[in-house]
């Protein structure tokens, strides 16, 4: 059901909002968001509603870019503005999760909301987009590599860095030496 209303929220995003909602809904209002949770949070949820918040984020992020940007990266459809920007605003946002996961930025939000967050937006990104992964600097492919492997994710990791372009090879031989 969860995963539905993700869907749903997405879409609605997408449609209503446009393009420049599901922009700066990647590169202002998640990471605000994610920033400054615990300020605005009265009580405390609990682990499970903590995980299901990552999940959901995760989920509904990933539909708006997914519904407006798409997977190819070859398509004709991309020299449209919009479609163009996908590319430094995915990195943005992937540079946000290096920049958390390496120790850069400190984070307001549960750290059970923040592992579900990043582990279910990586894991879509790499089943569903990988043609988003070469746009990605390898600094910041291994920053989110080495946090996904803090967490016992190593085929996640693993997976990430395989999908990342021919930059991202020598990493992948180096995790296996």
């Amino acid at each position: 059901m969860a995963h539905q209303v993700a869907m749903l929220g997405g879409g609605l995003l997408c449609i209503a909002g446009g393009p420049l909602v599901v922009q700066v809904l990647y590169e202002d209002t998640l990471p605000t968001l994610l920033l400054s949770a615990r300020e605005q949070s009265l009580k405390d949820p609990g682990p499970v509603s903590s995980t299901l918040q990552g999940y959901a984020m995760a989920n509904m992020l990933f539909y708006c870019g997914s519904l407006l940007w798409g997977a190819d990266r070859s398509s004709p459809v991309m020299k449209l503005s919009f479609l163009s920007r996908r590319p430094r605003v995915v990195r943005n946002h992937m540079d946000f999760i290096a920049g958390v996961l390496d120790g850069h930025i400190l984070l307001g939000c549960d750290p059970g909301t923040w592992k579900a967050y990043v582990s279910q937006f990586m894991f879509l990104v790499v089943k569903f987009v990988p043609s988003w992964l070469p746009d990605i600097k390898l600094d910041t492919l291994k920053k989110i590599a080495a946090g996904l492997r803090s967490w016992h994710e190593h085929d996640l990791a693993l997976s990430l860095l395989e999908r990342g372009g021919p930059q991202a090879i020598s990493v992948v031989v180096e995790t296996f030496l």
